[in-house]
């Protein structure tokens, strides 16, 4: 569908191929460094677990810090709980 286009290729509607990844690597319990290539933004974020007994995520990240989108870089937070 070009979801992982450029921004250029999406605006000429210009088929290509690319490619998307993510890692994550724990930096220091409760702290997980998190990074996403969606083919054109690369996001870097953080999963911290603050409190052990309470299973809530909190996830600040930073969202497309090449600036090829065009809109500059955003900042997204976001947060959820495990069942269980």
């Amino acid at each position: 569908n070009g979801r992982f286009r450029t921004v250029t290729q999406q605006n000429s509607n210009t088929d290509s191929v690319n490619f998307f990844a993510s890692a994550a690597v724990r930096v220091k319990e409760p702290v997980a460094l998190i990074t996403d290539w969606t083919g054109q933004d690369l996001n870097v974020g953080l999963s911290i677990t603050p409190f052990r007994k309470f299973p809530i995520y909190l996830n600040p990240a930073l969202i497309d810090v090449t600036r090829n989108a065009g809109d500059g870089i955003r900042f997204s937070m976001s947060a959820g709980a495990r069942r269980g």
